[in-house]
């Protein structure tokens, strides 16, 4: 169990540590502070509550600016509870600019591309669930109903420090206790017919029910909203999708998080960190996979299996197989949005798999939250049992008479770092496989160089330049098919300038290019023994003629691709 006080320094990063808000803005100061040459931090704007929404970037400024690179976007803890993400941010960071000149394949990714870490987006949701026994969503303003009356309220009544569940028998209850764990309670199935020997129970979260007539119990809550139902990319109003607020981007992290990755155009990958489930999901969310471009399709999978095979999830298609009602889709989740409105692969990472951890993985992708079975939860407590101190995971049943229910009991999971989260000392390994998978999809970048500059002298004036550019990455410079279809990638753009005695005789001082294609435009024909050609699309020569001497300047504008520059001497 965590345990709740004042923040402490921080100045290097604990992986055994969850950090409360002003901990981790004072590591991600001192991150750029102590590396100056490889981090900024920057605010992207304030929360609800005024607390910065920050953003980590990181490149070697040696090599070039952070808008000139291609980049990888990281986001975290839109989910209020989902603490692991934050971590497995700072743990990213950390760990690029610890290792920078130390190991090679680090220090190249960083001198050639650009990382965007967003550590904590639900920062005053964050704060709340980590300083206090309460659990919530998302953001602490009040949604659906903005008044301060709710109809029933999280409260630690027995005060022992965390808020857990309260069962009270009714014959006509929902729960029974398991015969194999007389500590756990299992759902009652159709089977449990009314004998007299059977107890039964009602469970409820720890709190109490406002305006309590004796009878009736409602549960509608206060802070009800999800940012992650918030996005304009197949936005649903709140009573189609609940926690979706009134309108597409109202909460302020939500539009703030949409300017940040619109004034970032040289984004081509992202990874948003979420709990819990041990999975990898992925686009599209709103359609069938035969919709989406063939192309995009191949690349998304691609990635999204490379990076569950490096953290040991599963990846599961968000349309057909994460619905919380077999006839409702998950709509106006930000990865969608990356995709659909800015055309940029992204994959949300659920971090974290108890039931696997305790061997006994769960086969659905949902069971995990709506369907533990007997087996599953019995394992789990066995696993905790032998791993975790006593009563830090589960917590004894005990009478206690509720000032409107009468005689009950509380106990049960401690759920928050059980379940949602990992206990402190599996952190550091969940975090480990977190970053292998989001390294992996960094190297598919464009990856965008100059093969070669060519200067002929045609007579005693004239000059004839020829440049050939060329993508030696995965991924084309448009990022995906979708950034084209949504306007949201720029066909390249070379500029020339000329010193001012010089004039140019063939071709055009400010031109569009196509798209550079990258390996990824042979899609899945790559067998050695029956290999399917394609032509050189991933590179492109430039040519010129110039009279007169002196210094050229050529800027190629690749946005995804990345921003080149090069100064030419004819002289």
């Amino acid at each position: 169990m965590l345990v709740y006080g004042k923040s402490a320094r921080m100045t290097s990063f604990n992986p055994e540590h969850y950090y409360l808000y002003n901990e981790m803005t004072e590591l991600l100061q001192n991150f750029a502070a102590s590396y100056p040459e490889l981090a900024a931090l920057e605010s992207l704007g304030k929360t609800s509550e005024q607390r910065d929404l920050w953003i980590l970037t990181i490149t070697a400024a040696k090599t070039g600016k952070h808008s000139e690179k291609p980049a990888v976007w990281i986001d975290a803890n839109t989910h209020a509870g989902e603490v692991t993400g934050c971590q497995a941010a700072l743990y990213f960071a950390n760990k690029l600019l610890t290792e920078y000149g130390k190991n090679n394949e680090l220090t190249s990714l960083i001198n050639q591309l650009t990382f965007y870490i967003v550590p904590r987006i639900s920062a005053d949701g964050a704060e709340l669930y980590l300083t206090t026994p309460h659990t919530l969503r998302s953001s602490t303003l009040k949604w659906p109903h903005t008044e301060l009356i709710e109809a029933h309220y999280q409260k630690d009544i027995d005060n022992d420090g965390r808020i857990l569940m309260m069962r009270k028998k009714d014959p006509a209850g929902a729960f029974k206790v398991s015969k194999k764990n007389s500590e756990l309670m299992i759902p009652r199935d159709h089977q449990d017919w009314d004998l007299k020997n059977e107890v039964y129970y009602h469970l409820y979260t720890e709190g109490e029910f406002n305006q309590y007539d004796g009878f009736t119990k409602n549960f509608s809550h206060a802070n009800s909203f999800d940012l992650n139902r918030q996005f304009a990319s197949g936005y649903r109003p709140e009573g189609e999708q609940s926690g979706a607020g009134p309108y597409p981007h109202f909460l302020p992290e939500a539009q703030i998080l949409v300017k940040a990755v619109t004034d970032r155009p040289n984004i081509s990958v992202a990874h948003t960190y979420h709990t819990y489930g041990g999975m990898v999901l992925r686009s599209p969310a709103l359609y069938e996979d035969d919709k989406m471009d063939t192309r995009d399709l191949f690349i998304t999978k691609s990635l999204c299996d490379t990076a569950a095979e490096k953290m040991g999830y599963k990846v599961y298609n968000v349309f057909k197989d994460f619905r919380y009602d077999p006839k409702d889709l998950t709509t106006g989740t930000f990865d969608e949005w990356l995709y659909s409105h800015r055309g940029i692969f992204s994959a949300t990472i659920e971090i974290w798999d108890i039931a696997k951890t305790a061997g006994i993985p769960f086969t659905a992708p949902l069971d995990c939250y709506f369907c533990p079975s007997e087996e599953h939860l019995i394992a789990i407590y066995n696993w905790c049992q032998n791993h975790l101190p006593e009563n830090s995971y589960h917590v004894k049943w005990k009478p206690f008479h509720h000032p409107q229910l009468g005689d009950i009991e509380i106990g049960g999971w401690d759920w928050k770092f059980t379940f949602q989260n990992p206990p402190k000392l599996f952190l550091e390994n969940e975090l480990k496989k977190v970053f292998d998978g989001t390294l992996s999809i960094a190297k598919a970048c464009p990856l965008i160089k100059i093969e070669s500059i060519q200067k002929t002298k045609l007579s005693e004036n004239q000059w004839k330049l020829e440049l050939i550019i060329k993508n030696e990455g995965y991924l084309p410079t448009n990022g995906s098919a979708q950034a084209i279809v949504s306007a949201a990638s720029k066909k390249p753009r070379i500029f020339m300038t000329l010193d001012s005695k010089m004039k140019l005789i063939m071709g055009k001082p400010d031109f569009e290019i196509e798209h550079l294609a990258g390996r990824s435009v042979r899609g899945h024909f790559k067998s050695p023994v029956w290999y399917a050609e394609v032509p050189n699309h991933h590179e492109k020569k430039l040519e010129w003629v110039i009279e007169g001497s002196g210094f050229v300047e050529i800027k190629i504008n690749l946005e995804r691709g990345g921003i080149l520059t090069t100064k030419i001497d004819l002289n």
